[in-house]
This record gives structure tokens, C-alpha cells and sequence, in this order.
């Protein structure tokens, strides 16, 4: 090796031990990249290509760029190994690559992702801790995880897990390494073991296991501050009543800055667009930001709530510096979004520029969001955000007020704190059925989305129509706006296995086959499989509610995949929504349906149905898609007495059903009593907020659409009304009353934003017909 230690060859080792490894990487100052050029509109931009080895992509990297037999990206050592780290594209670095990469042959070393943090840990850590416990456990706290996650391997190497299970596992998934941390503790029967690995299924998405085994972890232990906070996080998950309160009662406690990030993030994800909501959870996740431990969560949070609320400069730098804590593509890739929607073009180049060579399609997709003048114009330095406002914050606009932000985003994107798992990070284990104390749960990688679960970064709040979209695009935590149908994307069998709820079609199919003795396929004799398993499950009396539940998931994945693999339909994952709300679309069509709720109805106590209703639904949703015929619509259905079919209906129930939950969500429709108050309420609104012949706005539109399902409501409960026809758009639809009087609720309420009617007058009338009969 020559004297200043910069041989290329630094694994000649006599072991290639681990230990040896690491210290070779102390005599480097830097590492290079091999990068080629692509150049999308004329902009440079610089790509590392993944060598595959064993059938998987890996990072090629060289110790030295004059060994290299092209053009090299350079950065220091620590630097580069970090942005391996958090790479999405692959799992593993090859160093000094053996093939054309390299002039010079030499063996190549291949290192994953956790021997990546603890050769980082080992570059921070100049010497041993005489120490090592109370060393790693500061190092914990202080948000140093690949410092700790070294000093942690130290103690495990030498004394075994029984001195770190309690905290080994908490740096290990804070690094998202969930799949280790689950091996660490899967056979282990003690507290500290369930309670980490209820934090695993609870971070990975797996709710009732997580709950089933924080119900082993004794009360009154050690973990009972942990064991406090994740029953408090469950709590919020599944909402309801007070859902919000364990965690409050937790912020003036030793686990405050977790307890604080937990409720912003609880507090974004329910209240989408309400402006005092959202500058409470801010609050809390600037509380949470100030802790070393919790500060990548909270500015990443941060940043999401800045970029909701149109606030665009200081989301740019909530994620700036979230980066530089966790260098994270995802985290550039937002950053862009932000800056496009400032139009400073010039930054958003310079953050695709940085951003290419771990994620090039996100780069390029920033680079087609800039003008052709501003691309021809280049990259300008990234500016330091704009101070803080003081507490004399300006007065709001009325749309402000409104909850709606003063900018709008040009550029739709996608959040860093994504939930998908990636395909190669998922346990086999958790494929199997089989108990769970022995069932690897769903992984979740830091190396491309956040570690917790944390809502998604928005951009301001556009009509429903638009807002279906938005929840769509982000498939995370978050939302993002824009049309709901425009083309899906088919997603392969492979994706689909790898997909956290599509996965369960999979192992349902399995089991079938198992219990069956025969291959179950995604057809409609597959559905009436399906259906009987259903069947036996819910007519027993004594039925476990959790094996429930993840039958009726498991169903309803089945059926949604059926559409998805035959008909290249989409299911939209609103991530603010129970799965029973989530819509399927299909590429370039306007048939939309609900295949979700036609199972998850059975968890709503509901009669079983007749024998055969999926196979039925299944069967009218493929005639609907393979030959969509004319429909009649509106006030001609009316005159006709066309009533829409049944499962079209059931559609139409179900997307009243959820507009009417998002209503309930909106600070300017929350309070709208289902009641005649309510109908004067919702004419008072449109007179306020809409002028006669002037389009409403994208938000407008939003808020129209809330308020028709609101008024369809009142009208179906004062008046017994039934929905009749539900073909064609919302205004359209009409509903039937006793007295065979038809109305069109929606209709009615995008009328008198236009015209100015009184619809309190409506009412009144619809009243007065309805006393008629009677007599009085």
C-alpha cells in the first residue's frame, strides 16, 4: 500500500475479516462513482449504472478514480458511504468492481447495507469507549445511529443479545433495518423482545400483531414508558373518540419529542387543509425537531406540513436539513418539488443534479417540470430559506382562512416519508401462515422512505374530483392533487407480491390451494373460493376478530388483484382512508368501482349475503369494463323510471360514504348538522363563498362536491330518500322518495352556487310534499 494509504487494492487482507475491512476505510479521504451522461432536454446530468452480482444490483464504487476506465464521481469517504447507505436503487456497494469498469483487475468486495452503518459507525468512532453500553446508548440518544449501531455489534459480538435486545433493536429500525432487528429478536421469549418487536409490526404496517404483542409486554416493567407510547400510537392509528389524548397526556414525559412527533404526524394525517390543525401539528414537530433522536422524523414532517400548507421556501428547508441528517434521494427529490413550485428553476436543477446519480428517474423528473427557457438558463446555488415569521404573523387572506394555501404546487411529486416496501426488503417469513411469534413482519427501508409513519407531503387543497388523484400519486402517508383518471400504470405480478396489501391475494391464494388440494387462480372460480372461505369464517359465532379482519383483508386484496391482473385497473390506496374507501379504476376510462367494500361490508355487522354476490359483482364490473354501454342519466332516468343497476348503486353508496367522511374533515364543512340547520348552513355557505354565473375554483369544486353529499344526506335522512339513478356524474344522480317525488341533491347544490337559489327553500318544499299525504 503507498504511504499516503491511497492504493486501490485495499483488499489484499489476509482475512477479509470485518474488522480488517473497516480499518482500510480509515486511510481514505475519498471514493468514487464510475458515471456516465444523460442528457434529458440538454441538461447534464450524471448516472451511476448498478453491476448486477448473484442476480442483484449493486453500486459499483472505487477506492481510487485513476483505476477507473471512465469518467468518475468523487466525494469524501464518509459522504459517499452514506449516500450508498440510503441508495434506493440497491442493496449492496461492489468495490473496485471486477469487468470494464476498472483498468486494473483486482478482487472485488461486496458489502451490504448494514456492514455499510457500521463501517460508518467505526469512522466515528476514533477509539474504543471503555464504556461501550453506556457509549452506545448516548449515541442513541444523541441521533448518531451508525455510531451506535457500531457500538451496539461491538457489545453483541462479544457478550450475546441479552445486553442489547432492549436497545440494539430501536437503532437498528430508526436505520430501517427492520428485517435485522426482527431475525435479532423472533426467537427470543422475554419483554424487551415483544415490545421491539411490536415497534417492528407496528412500523412495517402490520397493526393487529403489533397490538397482540405489546399485550405480552407485562405492565409496570422497565419498557413501560415504550410500552405507554406505542399504545398510545395505536390508539391514534385507528382513530375514533379521544383518539388523540394518550399521546397528548405523554408530552410532559421522558418520551416527550416521540410522544410530540407522533401526535403532529397523527394531526397532519387528520385534518388535511385545516390551517389551525396543521400550525398545531407544526408546533409539535418543531418541539420534536429540537431532540437529536426525533429530529430526521420531525423535519421531514416539518417539511410536509410547510409544503400542505403552501409555505414552499421553508419545506425546501425543513428538508435541507433533514438531509443532512439521513441523505435520503427522496429528500432531493422533494426539495424539487418545492422549488418548482416556487419557480426558482435554477435550484431545482442544481437538486437534480445531486439527485441523479442515486435516482435518476427522479431527477429527470424534475428536469421535465422546468420551462425550456430555465433549462437553457442552468443551475443556480441553493438559497438559505426565508427567517421565520415572528409571532406577529400576517393577517390571512380569506382563502387562507379558508384552509386553503395562497400558492399552488405546479409540480406533483411524491414524499419522503412513502411507506411502499421495497420488494427485496420483505421477509420470507412473513409470506407464510404460521404464528406470529414466528412470522417476519412487512419491511420498511429508511434507504427510501421515513422510518415512521408520518402523512404525506401535499400540495394545497384541490376539488374532489382532483383530490382522488392526489391521494393516489403519493401511495404513502401522503397526499398529492391532480385527475383522478389518468392512465394507470399495470403492475406486474411481481410488484404486486411485493405490494403490502396486494401481497395478501397471494398468500390467500396458498392457503386455499393448501386447503383445497388444488391451484387457485385469479378468476371467478378463484372468487367463489374466496367467497365460501368467507363463508365459514363468519358464520361462526365465536369468531376471532383479528383472524377476521385479515380474512376480509386478504378477500378483498383477491378480488381487487383479479381486476388488476385481467384489466390493468388500478387500485388507489387513499392513505387517509380505511381500505373500504378505496376506489379501482381502469387506464383511459371513466369506470370507476369499490371491489374492497363489497367484502369489508361483513366487518360493518351486515347480514351475509346470498351465495354467489362476488362472483355476481365480479361479473357485472367485467361486462361494465369490456362493453360499457350507453347509460340513460339524470332527469331522463327520472322521467323513464331507469333505476342504475345494483352494484352501480352500491358504487355510488359507497363514494357518498366516504365524501361524507372527507367532509367531516374539512374545518368548512365539519360542523354541518344532518338536519334542516344543516341545509341552512349549506345555503348560507354557497351564498358566501360562490358568485352567480362565475365558475367556482379547483377549491371551490372540492368544497361544492362536500357540500352536495352533505345535502344528499339530510335529504336522505329527513326524507327516506333511496338513491335511484347513479349513472354519469354526480350531479346527475337523483333520489327517490316515498311519495315518488325525485330529486337530484348534488345537482342542486352546483345550481345554487351558480345561480344563487335558495336551497333552504328547496327544503322547505320538499317538506311541505312530503306532509301532503298525510294530511297535514
Amino acid at each position: 500500500m503507498s504511504p499516503s494509504g491511497n492504493d486501490f487494492n485495499i483488499f489484499k487482507l489476509s482475512s477479509a475479516s470485518l474488522d480488517e475491512i473497516m480499518s482500510c476505510f480509515r486511510g481514505f479521504s475519498s471514493l468514487s462513482f464510475p458515471a456516465a451522461e444523460k442528457k434529458p432536454r440538454g441538461f447534464t446530468l450524471r448516472t451511476v449504472q448498478t453491476v448486477e452480482r448473484d442476480g442483484s444490483p449493486c453500486f459499483p464504487v472505487l477506492t481510487d478514480p485513476g483505476i477507473s476506465a471512465g469518467p468518475c464521481l468523487t466525494m469524501p469517504v464518509k459522504e459517499a458511504l452514506s449516500r450508498l447507505f440510503y441508495a434506493p436503487a440497491a442493496e449492496n456497494a461492489v468495490f473496485n468492481p471486477e469487468g470494464p469498469l476498472v483498468k486494473e483487475p483486482g478482487p472485488e468486495v461486496k458489502l451490504d447495507r448494514m456492514k455499510l452503518s457500521l463501517i460508518l459507525g467505526f469512522l466515528d468512532t476514533p477509539g474504543e469507549p471503555a464504556d461501550l453500553q453506556k457509549a452506545a446508548a448516548g449515541a442513541l440518544a444523541a441521533g448518531e445511529f451508525h455510531k451506535a449501531n457500531y457500538l451496539f455489534y461491538r457489545i453483541f459480538e462479544r457478550e450475546g443479545p441479552d445486553k442489547i435486545m432492549a436497545l440494539y433493536p430501536q437503532v437498528l429500525m430508526e436505520l430501517g433495518q427492520h428485517r435485522q432487528a426482527y431475525f435479532m429478536l423472533k426467537d427470543i421469549a422475554a419483554p424487551e423482545a415483544w415490545c421491539n418487536l411490536a415497534f417492528i409490526y407496528f412500523e412495517t404496517g402490520d397493526i393487529p400483531h403489533a397490538a397482540e404483542f405489546l399485550a405480552r409486554v407485562p405492565a409496570g416493567t422497565a419498557l413501560e414508558d415504550r410500552r405507554t407510547l406505542l399504545s398510545a400510537l395505536l390508539k391514534a392509528s385507528a382513530g375514533g373518540p379521544g383518539f388523540q389524548d394518550p399521546l397528548r397526556a405523554m408530552i410532559p414525559g421522558p418520551l416527550a419529542p416521540e410522544a410530540s412527533c407522533g401526535l403532529a404526524a397523527v394531526l397532519y394525517r387528520s385534518a388535511p387543509g385545516d390551517r389551525v390543525v396543521l400550525d398545531e401539528a407544526r408546533t409539535m414537530a418543531s418541539s420534536a425537531a429540537a431532540h437529536p433522536r426525533t429530529a430526521f422524523k420531525a423535519l421531514s414532517l416539518l417539511g410536509s406540513i410547510k409544503f400542505s400548507l403552501g409555505d414552499f421556501r421553508e419545506a425546501e428547508e425543513h428538508w435541507a436539513k433533514a438531509f443532512t441528517l439521513a441523505p435520503m434521494p427522496a429528500l432531493l427529490a422533494n426539495a424539487g418539488a418545492a422549488l418548482i413550485s416556487l419557480r426558482a428553476y435554477g435550484e431545482a436543477l442544481s437538486a437534480a443534479a445531486d439527485l441523479s446519480p442515486w435516482d435518476l428517474p427522479a431527477a429527470e423528473k424534475i428536469v421535465a417540470a422546468v420551462p425550456d427557457e430555465a433549462v437553457a438558463a442552468g443551475t443556480a446555488p441553493r438559497k438559505a430559506a426565508a427567517p421565520a415569521p415572528s409571532a406577529a404573523a400576517p393577517a390571512k387572506t380569506p382563502r387562507q382562512a379558508a384552509g386553503f394555501g395562497e400558492k399552488e404546487s405546479v409540480f406533483d411529486y411524491f414524499d419522503a416519508m412513502k411507506k411502499e416496501p421495497a420488494p427485496e426488503a420483505r421477509p420470507a417469513a412473513s409470506l407464510e401462515r404460521a404464528d406470529i411469534s414466528s412470522r417476519a413482519p412487512t419491511v420498511s427501508r429508511r434507504t427510501q422512505q421515513s422510518p415512521a409513519p408520518q402523512p404525506e407531503a401535499a400540495a394545497p387543497a384541490k376539488p374532489p374530483a382532483a383530490a382522488a388523484k392526489d391521494e393516489r400519486a403519493s401511495d404513502v402517508q401522503f397526499e398529492d392533487y391532480g385527475e383522478l383518471f389518468e392512465s394507470a400504470v399495470s403492475t406486474k405480478p411481481e410488484q404486486a407480491r411485493a405490494d403490502d396489501f396486494m401481497g395478501r391475494a397471494f398468500r390467500l391464494a396458498s392457503s386455499l390451494e393448501e386447503e383445497t388440494g388444488r391451484k387457485i387462480y385469479f378468476s371467478l372460480e378463484g372468487i367463489a373460493e374466496v367467497e365460501k372461505k368467507l363463508r365459514i369464517t363468519f358464520i361462526k359465532s365465536d369468531r376471532d376478530p383479528v383472524e377476521t379482519t385479515e380474512i376480509v383483508l386478504s378477500a378483498a386484496a383477491f378480488l381487487s388483484y383479479f381486476f388488476q391482473e385481467r384489466h390493468r385497473a388500478r387500485l388507489l390506496k387513499f392513505p387517509d382512508f380505511d381500505p373500504w374507501g378505496w376506489p379501482l379504476v381502469m387506464p383511459g376510462s371513466d369506470f370507476l368501482t369499490y371491489p374492497v367494500q363489497r367484502v369489508w361490508r361483513l366487518l360493518w355487522n351486515e347480514p351475509l349475503p346470498e351465495p354467489g354476490w362476488l362472483t355476481r359483482y365480479a361479473q357485472w364490473a367485467e361486462s361494465e369494463i369490456r362493453s360499457p354501454s350507453e347509460k340513460v342519466t339524470g332527469a331522463d332516468a327520472v322521467k323513464r323510471r331507469v333505476r342504475s343497476h345494483p352494484e352501480r348503486v352500491t358504487d355510488a353508496e359507497t363514494e357518498h360514504r366516504r365524501m361524507i367522511v372527507l367532509a367531516s374533515t374539512l374545518s368548512e364543512t365539519a360542523g354541518i348538522e344532518t338536519a334542516r340547520t344543516g341545509a341552512a348552513k349549506i345555503g348560507q355557505a354557497l351564498k358566501a363563498r360562490f358568485k352567480p354565473d362565475i365558475p367556482p375554483t379547483s377549491d371551490g369544486w372540492k368544497l361544492l362536491r362536500c357540500y352536495g353529499h352533505l345535502f344528499a344526506s339530510i335529504l336522505i335522512k329527513d326524507f327516506k330518500g333511496v338513491w335511484h339513478n347513479t349513472d354519469g356524474n354526480d350531479g346527475l344522480w337523483s333520489l327517490r322518495f316515498p311519495w315518488n317525488t325525485y330529486a337530484f341533491p348534488l345537482g342542486k347544490v352546483y345550481k345554487a352556487a351558480s345561480t344563487g337559489e335558495d336551497l333552504l327553500a328547496y327544503y322547505d318544499k320538499l317538506m311541505e310534499d312530503k306532509l301532503k299525504p298525510a294530511g297535514l
